[in-house]
């Protein structure tokens, strides 16, 4: 009994000494706060908060866990008699369009608003996704014994922007995206040429999915020392950042000719000008695979700030331009060739719609990095416009 009554006041002697220090910890980051000591302004936005895993595929690279393939491997969607189903396929813009992840609504309850029959909508997209990714997945799909009605692509920066920055990486234009594919070559190297790069990668993606964790916490920011401990982790992030670049850091040190994944030699040539060839080729192969499948193909370029006529406020430059210049120059080029192939597709009756004009008229901001992606009010903007294009098909398709 005596023993048991000591444990007992050990225990509110530990529990007591742990409840003190989180006071104090807490009062000491009140005081970081108020004496301006650091600054805890956050900066929390919805790339923070989301998380996506990537797995690896035998056909399409990589596949990320907000694409529905997995789903779809396992059981095919069976459509119900009159409804229409639509494959979304692209990059990671293609893919927050599907899900609605940054906006208040999934793409498939905006379409359903303007559709005359019920809609499924099938997220095929994934981020970094470039061409040919997406005529494999589609090939896939099909040969899987997935039926789609309609054929959505929604893509343009990834094609723009990779080409050039894998082959400056000594990977081929038309492989996947070097900032996602470079974990799986340099992670199945055959000696230890690649263990720097291993070490600075899990640093940094722990580092992200710390920040991530925490920016979902909301009751947790409430907190003074919760505020503290996340501006930490992101600083740490940013270091990071700073030290190898958002896309730098994922080829630190990396042999991609060291590992057990086949890299040819990468051809001397435009890279842009080889993308945009690969892009265009992509389409032709898919508008005659979704034809041949009997499925209806739409081809969307997406919109980016670095070809755009939106008028920016001081505060969406910041956000959209950043104060890395990574992207600038390659993405204008790379759209600049894009361009001129969609030009060549449409000269030869396929259909490629350029969306880089929708924000023109727009006040409001709607860029959320300095990448390619949109705010939510981008992003809204984004899911209406297609889905009232859409639509206008679906309606005027048999019934």
């Amino acid at each position: 009994m005596v023993k048991t009554s000591q444990v007992w006041k050990n225990s509110v002697l530990v529990m007591c000494s742990i409840l003190l220090m989180l006071v104090l910890v807490e009062a000491f980051s009140v005081i970081m706060e108020k004496m301006h000591l650091i600054d805890t302004d956050l900066q929390c936005d919805a790339k923070d908060v989301a998380t996506t895993n990537a797995l690896i595929h035998p056909y399409l690279g990589y596949l990320s866990s907000t694409s529905d393939q997995l789903a779809i491997e396992e059981a095919r969607y069976q459509a119900a008699p009159g409804e229409v189903v639509v494959g979304v396929f692209g990059g990671s813009v293609a893919s927050i369009l599907a899900t609605g992840t940054w906006s208040d609504t999934t793409f498939e309850k905006v379409l359903q608003k303007y559709a005359n029959k019920k809609v499924k909508v099938i997220n095929f997209a994934q981020g970094g996704g470039k061409q040919p990714q997406q005529l494999i997945s589609l090939a896939y799909n099909f040969s899987i014994g997935q039926k789609l009605d309609y054929v959505l692509l929604v893509d343009g920066f990834n094609e723009a922007f990779f080409a050039e920055l894998n082959v400056k990486n000594n990977l081929p234009a038309p492989f996947p995206a070097a900032t996602l594919y470079a974990p799986i070559i340099a992670l199945t190297s055959r000696g230890g040429k690649n263990q720097t790069f291993v070490d600075n990668y899990e640093n940094f993606i722990f580092l992200k999915k710390c920040s991530r964790a925490l920016c979902s916490m909301e009751n947790f920011q409430r907190l003074a020392s919760g505020r503290v401990l996340l501006k930490a982790c992101k600083t740490a992030v940013e270091y990071f950042v700073r030290k190898y670049g958002e896309t730098d850091i994922l080829f630190s040190e990396v042999d991609v000719h060291d590992g057990f994944v086949s890299v040819p030699r990468v051809e001397a040539r435009d890279a842009l000008a080889y993308g945009a060839e690969v892009w265009a080729n992509g389409h032709i192969a898919m508008a005659k695979l979704s034809q041949a499948a009997g499925a209806a193909f739409l081809h969307y370029i997406q919109p980016n700030q670095y070809v755009s006529g939106h008028a920016f406020s001081e505060p969406e430059a910041k956000i959209a331009f950043g104060s890395d210049a990574t992207y600038n120059q390659i993405v204008k080029d790379g759209y600049r060739e894009i361009l001129l192939a969609a030009d060549r597709l449409n000269a030869s009756g396929y259909n490629v719609t350029s969306l880089l004009d929708i924000f023109d008229a727009v006040d409001e901001p709607v860029y959320g990095d300095s990448c390619c992606h949109f705010n939510k009010q981008g992003e809204m903007l984004l899911q209406e416009h297609v889905a009232r294009d859409i639509a206008k098909a679906i309606n005027a398709s048999a019934p």
